[in-house]
């Protein structure tokens, strides 16, 4: 469980220094803390394999959940340029919205219209897809492959690039946050140096187990760091604290 906590008072904080060097502590360079990623919808045959698996195969029936029923869009323009956070429509054949999403960062957007085992309404040879004023159907589930879709419009170039950072500050993160200080900004200046005509604005998330000023000094320290520098180097537009609270299962 946790709450927000929205009003975070950075008083003298801002502005203090923490050390020399990049991140606070010269002797440490960019990349060596390293990271996973682990994306659903990228590993789409795991999931396939495990539902197929003895001990998992009743597992959808049981919570009522169909997951065959993904079906996978990417957009693109004539061009061949992908389209992104561009809206897109599942209606059924009369033109009646059934959900609506984004495309992402890579023009890919997903739906999973008949999530439930008990759904009665149109299947996916009755409905269709708006995007950019235009109407795809003859649909196809992502067992069979991705819809691709070409639309008439230009890709934009942005000129203003949103970057939120959420990071972990509990107590098993101490040693990780240290490393971060110089990660973190490697990524904002790796950021504006590449991308120069880009207005940033930043975002910051930070989880705690304990009420922020009472932290032990160290981590005190290296958490505020963080967000000086953020501070310090780009718009920020909100900076969130989460507070953990631990409950004991009797």
């Amino acid at each position: 469980m946790s709450e927000r906590v929205d009003s975070v008072d950075l008083g003298g904080y801002v502005g203090v220094s923490f050390g020399g060097g990049q991140g606070g502590d010269s002797t440490m360079d960019a990349g060596k803390l390293t990271a996973g990623e682990w994306h659903d919808l990228g590993n789409w045959d795991f999931w396939e394999g495990l539902l197929a698996k003895p001990d998992f195969k009743n597992f959808p029936s049981f919570w009522g959940f169909n997951t065959r029923s993904r079906i996978s869009v990417l957009v693109k323009n004539e061009q061949g340029f992908l389209i992104v956070d561009e809206p897109v429509l599942l209606q059924d054949a009369n033109g009646q919205t059934l959900a609506e999403t984004r495309t992402d960062n890579k023009g890919t957007a997903e739906f999973f219209p008949f999530l439930s085992v008990l759904y009665k309404g149109p299947n996916i040879e009755s409905v269709q897809l708006k995007v950019n004023q235009q109407v795809f159907s003859s649909l196809k589930f992502f067992s069979t492959g991705v819809n691709e879709l070409v639309i008439n419009k230009q890709q934009l170039t942005p000129t203003i690039a949103d970057i939120a950072f959420v990071v972990d500050a509990t107590g098993s993160m101490g040693d990780e946050i240290t490393y971060l200080k110089t990660e973190l900004e490697d990524v904002i200046n790796r950021v504006q140096s590449g991308f120069g005509n880009l207005t940033i604005n930043t975002a910051a998330v930070f989880t705690v187990m304990k009420e922020i000023r009472t932290l032990p000094k160290k981590r005190h320290s290296h958490l505020f760091f963080l967000l000086y520098l953020i501070l310090s180097k780009t718009r920020v537009l909100r900076v969130v604290v989460i507070r953990q609270k631990r409950y004991t299962l009797h």
